[in-house]
């Protein structure tokens, strides 16, 4: 079930629903932080130095310990946070309580949590609509999603942005050391959970980028048969010289077991149309972005049949599961990216915070990547203190 809890501080009386079925492990606050040596050397030196005081931040993220060592890290820098957790763990909702440098808020609030923001800390451009529809004087934005990049070029085309927006998505160690190399084994853990027999099954992953090509490596290692969709060609030919089948929806769709958005996308990549070509009893998980129209849901029958987990009859005979109601099922089904991983990308975002607040004024109105002097200098920290000794290996020259 869904827990709903009612939140008190100094600052706000909040009721905020918290989705507490994560399905992951119990690892508390004290194992994050013995695993994320980055944040924590990170965090002296942000307190020592002030990097971040008196600026008021709005982050979008889910209620991980992850992201709540990550706000300790701003919130140790002087920051004064206004945070919306988009999906939270109880025992995070209720250690978040306790600082009094927080505010929390929920969705019918994010209004107010944006528009006392010096700068956004963004996810899937959720704050950065409210920012471009209302035309609040926010300095700066970083973005974290392939999704949310998305709408703000979007915005950009159409000359909407009033503000920088740094790229996270478009980093090093976000493309390749969390979406290609760590994103792929939360998709395992959540499917496991099905207590399937993946070895024969086969999933058709939407979308060949780093997410994409990631979960296909992962999911041929377990024995998955696995085939591809992207509308980019190109992303078509580097799936097939992959070893992969590629193909189109009404080739792929009718066979397919399981279906894995990993697009990224703002809009619905399985339209109402193409979910008559679904496989009795195929299994629709999603890995970021928005995977399929669920207004089709409309009018047909669901059923509850497991934690997350709905059966929607497409008739009378034939039906598809659907995931975490189209929400991350890495996060819902399972623990989410490894510790380990967070650590490395919430570090940099650190970095790209204080960047971003010591020159958004001579920065252009647009999407920008982060720079190369900040990824290098974050990079040389993942060398020397990083558990990720592999990874720090591959740092580009």
């Amino acid at each position: 079930m869904n827990e709903f809890y009612v939140l008190r501080s100094p600052f706000n009386y909040v009721r905020f629903k918290l989705r507490s079925l994560f399905k992951g492990s119990k690892l508390g606050r004290t194992w994050v932080e013995d695993h994320s040596p980055l944040l924590m050397e990170l965090r002296k030196t942000v307190q020592m130095e002030q990097w971040f005081d008196g600026v008021q931040i709005g982050v979008c993220l889910p209620g991980t310990w992850e992201s709540f060592v990550f706000l300790s890290v701003l919130e140790a820098g002087g920051a004064k946070l206004h945070y919306y957790p988009m999906f939270c763990k109880p025992e995070v909702g209720v250690e978040l309580l306790r600082s009094d440098s927080i505010k929390l808020f929920n969705r019918r609030n994010l209004e107010k949590c944006v528009v006392g923001s010096d700068f956004v800390y963004d996810s899937t451009a959720l704050f950065g609509s409210i920012v471009v529809e209302q035309r609040f004087p926010v300095k700066g934005i970083i973005e974290q999603t392939a999704s949310g990049v998305s709408i703000y070029r979007d915005f950009e085309s159409k000359s909407l942005l009033h503000q920088p927006v740094l790229n996270l998505d478009g980093s090093y160690v976000k493309r390749v050391g969390e979406n290609k190399l760590a994103t792929g084994l939360g998709l395992v853990e959540a499917l496991l959970r099905l207590h399937l027999f993946l070895p024969d099954k086969e999933v058709l992953i939407l979308g060949f980028g780093s997410v994409g090509s990631g979960c296909a490596a992962y999911l041929e290692r377990v024995g998955c048969k696995i085939t591809i969709f992207d509308v980019d060609k190109d992303s078509m030919v580097a799936a097939e010289n992959s070893g992969y089948k590629a193909g189109t929806l009404e080739e792929l769709l009718p066979s397919a077991d399981i279906i894995v958005n990993a697009t990224g996308s703002s809009e619905p990549v399985l339209k109402i149309h193409e979910f008559e070509l679904l496989k009795t009893g195929a299994v629709l998980a999603n890995m970021g972005g928005c995977g399929w129209d669920r207004t089709y849901f409309q009018g047909k029958e669901v059923q509850k049949v497991g934690d997350w987990v709905a059966k929607v009859f497409i008739d009378d005979r034939s039906f598809f599961y659907e995931l975490a109601q189209g929400l991350p099922v890495n996060f819902i089904f399972a623990s989410g990216t490894d510790t380990e991983t967070m650590d490395m990308v919430f570090s940099l975002s650190a970095y790209a915070l204080e960047y971003l607040i010591e020159n958004h004024g001579s920065l252009p109105n647009r999407l920008l990547s982060i720079p190369e002097e900040i990824q290098k200098r974050h990079l040389v920290q993942v060398a020397e203190l990083s558990a990720r000794k592999k990874f720090a290996a591959c740092i580009p020259v």
